[in-house]
């Protein structure tokens, strides 16, 4: 079934979009690689607000107008309401009630994007009450994940002023035959370096099946300069562990894994960041094997979870 494009169905509304967005003095060109890919993006230039100056990306959903598009700042660099690896903007609250088919580019991004600047900038709360939605942005979740991997921690845990240290993993899933699964489990108790337990699961986490227990390393940092790939993410955190000449290679059937976890404060509660976030990353060193059998698995050799 051939499905025509939202461009070719109604043209008229594309034409509007561009139209408005010329009218209000910015630059709009269509991007023709992404159009032959069945994509519709637009490349803004010359966005002026308060006389600072940037370009901006929108990329339209198949479904569009009923789904919002995505608007990307790929030179701004804000402290919240946008994401720090995809650059896209937080224009409007996540509920759908919030976007209305008649809305378009040119009458969403010219009210709200100064707003927007303003809000993300400020670091008095009290003057963006009833401005921005009142909830958490955790840093943790701008993280792309490998399908089907998660790691159980307990939000209530303090580590104190301890910086890094050791953590038993209980995988709740088979991650033995192939290094295309996912890594699951709980951790079951956190270490600082001189083997003292900080924290330990409820028994009622520590109650799931466990397959087989592995050991970690944890690392206290911030996220200011925290890398959104995996490899560059690895290796961050192992640079700044003081012991991690300690990092187990966990022995598994497919092979050695390695895991990190960067612990950092975020928030939990709206502009509150005393609570704490983890990143687990990993790292999968095969066996010795054919190279043909070698380089296939490579690329599956570091995963964010």
């Amino acid at each position: 079934m051939t499905v025509t494009r939202w461009w070719d169905r109604i043209p008229a509304r594309l034409e509007a979009e561009i139209e408005a967005l010329r009218d209000a003095g910015i630059d709009c060109k269509i991007d023709k690689d992404a159009r032959k890919w069945g994509v519709m993006r637009l490349n803004l230039s010359n966005v002026d607000v308060d006389d600072e100056v940037f370009d901006l990306i929108v990329t339209f959903p198949d479904l569009y107008p009923f789904f919002r598009f995505e608007v990307k700042a790929p030179t701004l660099d804000l402290p919240l309401h946008q994401n720090p690896f995809q650059k896209n903007l937080c224009l409007i609250d996540r509920p759908t009630e919030n976007w209305h088919t008649t809305d378009t580019v040119a009458t969403l991004l010219l009210p709200q994007l100064p707003k927007l600047l303003q809000t993300a900038r400020q670091t008095d709360r009290k003057k963006v009450v009833g401005i921005e939605a009142q909830q958490a942005e955790p840093y943790s979740a701008y993280y792309p994940y490998f399908p089907g991997s998660t790691v159980l921690v307990q939000s209530e845990w303090d580590l104190g002023d301890e910086t890094c240290g050791r953590l038993q993993i209980g995988l709740t899933a088979q991650v033995e035959t192939n290094t295309k699964y996912p890594l699951r489990g709980v951790v079951l108790k956190v270490f600082n370096n001189g083997n003292k337990v900080l924290a330990e699961a409820d028994p009622a986490l520590c109650k799931l099946t466990i397959k087989k227990t592995v050991d970690a390393r944890w690392v206290r940092t911030q996220t200011q300069g925290l890398p959104g790939t995996e490899e560059a993410f690895f290796d961050h955190i192992q640079e700044r562990d003081l012991r991690s000449t300690q990092l187990k290679q966990n022995k598994l059937s497919a092979g050695y894994l390695s895991i990190y976890a960067a612990v950092f404060p975020e928030q939990h509660k709206w502009r509150d960041e005393s609570g704490l976030g983890w990143v687990f990353v990993c790292r999968m060193t095969p066996h010795k094997m054919p190279r043909q059998e070698q380089e296939h698995t490579a690329s599956f050799g570091k995963r964010t979870l």
